[in-house]
C-alpha cells in the first residue's frame, strides 16, 4: 500500500508541472495571437516555465506560510502573499521579454492558482484541527 502510494505521490509531483507547463504555454500562445510567431513561442515557453516551477513550490510555500501566522490569518493570507508574488515575477518577466497581452496571460492562472492556494489552505486547517480535537478528546 505505501509503495503504490509513492507511485501516486511521484506521478502528482511529476505530472503537475508539466502540465501546468503544457496549458499555461499553450494558453499563452493563444492569448498573444497578434503578436509574431516568434513573439508567442518565446512568450509561451516563458510562461511554462515560470507555471512548472510555481507548481512544484506553491504547496510548499503556502505550507510554511500557513504554519507562520495566527490563526485567524492563516485562511487568507497565505494565498494572497503566494498569488501576489506569482503575479509580480509573471508582470517582470513578461514585460521585460516584451510579452504583447501581459494581462490576458495572466489572468487565468492566476486565477486558477489563487483557487488552488485556497483550497490548499483550507486543507491545512480542517487538518490541524482535526489533529487539535483528537489531542482534546485523548
Amino acid at each position: 500500500m505505501i509503495h503504490q502510494a509513492r507511485i501516486r505521490w511521484f506521478s502528482y509531483e511529476t505530472l503537475s508541472p508539466v502540465f501546468a507547463f503544457l496549458l499555461w504555454g499553450a494558453w499563452t500562445i493563444h492569448a498573444n495571437a497578434g503578436d509574431t510567431l516568434q513573439g508567442r513561442l518565446v512568450s509561451g515557453a516563458a510562461q511554462g516555465l515560470i507555471s512548472f516551477f510555481v507548481t512544484i513550490l506553491m504547496v510548499k510555500v503556502i505550507g510554511i506560510l500557513f504554519a507562520t501566522f495566527p490563526p485567524a490569518l492563516r485562511l487568507a493570507l497565505p494565498s494572497l502573499i503566494v498569488i501576489g508574488g506569482i503575479g509580480a515575477i509573471e508582470v517582470a518577466v513578461h514585460k521585460m521579454i516584451g510579452t504583447r497581452n501581459v494581462f490576458d496571460t495572466i489572468k487565468p492562472n492566476l486565477v486558477v492558482g489563487f483557487v488552488f492556494c485556497v483550497i490548499t489552505t483550507f486543507r491545512l486547517w480542517n487538518l490541524e484541527r482535526t489533529e487539535r480535537d483528537a489531542q482534546g478528546s485523548l
